[in-house]
């Protein structure tokens, strides 16, 4: 083995399938002095132990693309006559739909595929009973098909990845921890316990390790690790007899997903009960292990699942697999720039990983070596969750995630959990008012005021939605009339100092404002794209606030301190 450099321009920590796909897309991509350190194993973390499934389903286009591309990735991948991978893409897959909701949900999820060029369709129970004998459609109204949903060997697919970047020039260590970063300058010196190493950047893809290398550049992100069991059941006598395999499953009324396995069933169950993991202590040596099974826990669940599948009422059980899992505050995963940390980037909370993490190897590469990516990154950006999301909103915000694993968000619908992380002091007040809160970067924001009709309630579907009058009543009472709107939860910047004025013509299009006055400034890159819009009050010659969008708060204020502003400013 090659010893480790004293240089790179790049280091990526973690050897799961996040730091594997962002190792390949580097050197890929033209980056060959990339280096990728891992502690113990490869895949040794959460990749190793994931029942592997690669669906194109998303609920938005980035999504689509993203795990498209992943599928035409593995696919050349697992072609390799030197190293080939188990992979099969043509099972077919299921998400089953329960009501109109559900169905136009689907529809809706067909159109969005579309714009990527995947093909879903939308099936009927009796559709639904042909492609897979052994499910009981009771109670179902709709079904969401895609042709090309499947299963690859996990660990297979990382050495993969790695041995396609080594080839490109990249390098690999085993064993080897990481200790500590330290900041020089524009770069960075990683500390491992074989030696350090001098960087441009690095990434931190260290999985449910997020937190302990997060530390070392003092940031904590919003992530959690949930346990996750699945099992594999004996080879079912109504599987053997079929002449074809049975496609996957996906059940956001039951809460399990399956998939064939040789002659058997892999089961998971996504348990109300759900438990957290290793947020206050990881042992040093868990590394290709697994927490004890606790089937006692899906109790519940399981009396459904056997319902919709009933072969599984005498099947036997050959395996249980109890494993962490790292899950983000929303569920998609964090890619992207690090907020606050130049030349640091993250691949983290990937709870779909192996589906995911060909696409997201590409648009990690993307950002850092172009400074965008061709997809649009906004649901994927780091910066999203500001300081509100600490270790008790990212637990709670998990669970919430993960107990609602295969249902979809409807449009505007704000989910319970972490609520009131942030609240302005007229809070109380609208709440008395017959508010209706919703929440954005931590704030409860009014979504409408209740109207006068006790039976009013709101329904988040993707219709027309159920308080769209009340909402249209209130824009024109305050057009017509006289009202106030609360602004307390949009991103204020105050920027001030001599020669603040000469940055900012700089840095804006458009003119500024005189003394007193205000006007919209708009930030775009090399290339004269938008990149954020501000309103603009100026208070004094060199003395500026801004305002920004609520959601924006740190991706602007990264924005603002790399446009190298003035040593006065």
């Amino acid at each position: 083995m090659s010893a480790l450099p004293s240089r790179a321009r790049v280091v990526v920590i973690g050897g799961g399938v996040g730091g594997a796909s962002a190792f390949y897309h580097l050197t890929e991509y033209g980056w060959t002095d990339v280096v990728l350190v891992e502690r113990d194993e490869l895949a040794s973390g959460s990749t190793w132990h994931a029942a592997g499934q690669v669906t194109q389903f998303g609920a938005v286009q980035t999504m689509v693309g993203l795990k498209k591309y992943s599928v035409e990735l593995y696919t050349r991948l697992a072609a390799d006559p030197e190293a080939p991978i188990s992979y099969r893409r043509d099972d077919g897959g299921i998400r089953l739909g329960y009501d109109q909701s559900d169905l136009d949900g689907y529809r809706h999820f067909v159109g969005v595929a579309k714009g990527m060029g995947v093909d879903f369709e939308v099936l009927g129970p009796s559709e639904m009973a042909e492609a897979h004998p052994l499910l009981d459609v009771t109670g179902l109204t709709c079904g969401l098909w895609d042709p090309v949903d499947g299963d690859i060997d996990p660990t297979g697919l990382v050495n993969g990845l790695c041995k396609a970047g080594r080839a490109n020039g990249g390098q690999v260590f085993r064993h080897t921890e990481v200790i500590g970063l330290e900041p020089t300058g524009d770069g960075w010196l990683v500390r491992t316990n074989k030696g350090d190493i001098e960087c441009e950047s690095f990434v931190n893809a260290g999985g449910y390790r997020v937190h302990q290398i997060g530390t070392f550049y003092g940031l904590e992100s919003a992530v959690s690790s949930m346990e996750h069991q699945y099992f594999l059941t004996d080879p079912l006598p109504e599987l053997e007899a079929l002449d074809k395999r049975v496609p996957l499953l996906r059940d956001p009324g039951d809460d399990f997903y399956s998939r064939q396995e040789h002659n058997g069933l892999l089961v998971g169950v996504y348990e109300q009960g759900c438990k957290t993991w290793g947020r206050s202590q990881i042992p040093d040596d868990f590394a290709g292990k697994l927490e004890p099974p606790d089937l006692d826990r899906i109790a519940d669940n399981m009396e459904r699942v056997m319902e919709r599948i009933p072969a599984l009422q005498t099947a036997g059980i050959s395996s249980v697999i109890n494993g962490p899992i790292a899950y983000s505050g929303d569920g998609v995963p964090l890619v992207g720039k690090l907020p606050g940390v130049r030349n640091a980037y993250a691949m983290l909370g990937l709870r779909a990983g192996i589906g995911e993490g060909g696409g997201l190897g590409k648009v990690l590469a993307e950002i850092m070596i172009d400074g965008e990516s061709e997809w649009d990154t906004w649901c994927l950006d780091p910066r999203r969750f500001t300081h509100y999301a600490g270790e008790a909103y990212a637990s709670a915000k998990a669970v919430e995630e993960y107990q609602r694993e295969f249902i979809f968000h409807r449009p505007d619908e704000h989910r319970p959990a972490g609520r009131k992380a942030k609240v302005t002091p007229l809070y109380e007040l609208l709440k008395e008012k017959g508010a209706e809160f919703g929440a954005l970067n931590g704030w409860e924001r009014v979504l409408y005021f209740h109207p006068e009709e006790n039976d009013f309630e709101h329904v988040p579907e993707f219709r027309f939605s159920t308080f769209h009058n009340q909402v249209g009543n209130e824009a024109r009472a305050v057009r017509d009339n006289v009202g106030i709107v609360e602004i307390s939860g949009f991103t204020r910047f105050a920027v001030k100092g001599v020669g603040a004025d000469e940055w900012f013509n700089q840095l804006t299009a458009g003119r500024l404002p005189s003394v007193g006055r205000s006007a919209l400034a708009y930030v775009s890159d090399e290339r004269g794209r938008f990149r954020s819009e501000f309103t603009m009050i100026r208070k004094a010659e060199d003395h500026f606030w801004l305002f920004s969008a609520a959601a924006a708060e740190w991706h602007d204020l990264d924005l603002l301190n790399e446009a190298d502003p003035p040593g006065d400013v």
